[in-house]
């Protein structure tokens, strides 16, 4: 690694390091997002079931069907199996990342180091002839790289869809993928 800063080739390790992590953290959450259709598709024939039954019960004794049917603990049992899912891929990026990091630390140390300094430098610069607060960021930590890509892809408009598609409040189509 070290060589290959010296050498020049920092940035191009960088930009195929942080493609290649994008890669894998979309990869990731995809799992995730088809996990919740599934999910979302077992809630709604578990719905059905539900109210097939409550129907029954509710013309046997008068109660209301939809009073039946709403007393299921569903939706509950359904989202903890999700949310170890999320905190189970957390868990594996982080240790990932950790990973990366240290193989890597040399890149982090110097490279980022080095374009944050520069890109500090010359983002003064550029405000001051502007007369903006608008310039270029210098690249992120591998850390926040990990974090950053991790937030971006958990909110991105395909896992968003996929989450709230069945319970009828999608803002984004599923197959829109980004």
């Amino acid at each position: 690694m070290e060589s290959l800063c010296n050498l020049g080739l920092a940035g191009d390790v960088y930009a195929r390091l942080s493609a290649q992590c994008e890669s894998h953290v979309r990869a990731m959450l995809a799992s995730l997002a088809e996990q919740v259709q599934r999910d979302d598709d077992e809630h709604a024939q578990m719905q059905m079931q539900m109210a097939a039954a409550g129907a029954m019960a509710a013309a046997g004794t008068g109660t209301d069907a939809a009073t039946v049917a709403s007393s299921s603990p569903v939706v509950s049992s359904l989202s903890l199996p999700l949310l170890q899912s999320l905190q189970s891929i957390w868990s594996a990026h982080c240790q990932e990342m950790l990973i990366i990091r240290g193989i890597f630390l040399f890149l982090d140390r110097t490279y980022v180091m080095q374009q944050a300094m520069q890109s500090g430098a010359h983002n003064n610069m550029t405000r001051a002839m502007r007369g903006d607060a608008e310039a270029k960021r210098p690249p992120a930590s591998l850390w926040e790289l990990g974090l950053n890509l991790f937030a971006e892809h958990l909110q991105s408009p395909y896992t968003r869809a996929s989450c709230t598609a069945s319970r009828g409040n999608s803002e984004t189509p599923a197959h829109n993928i980004d």
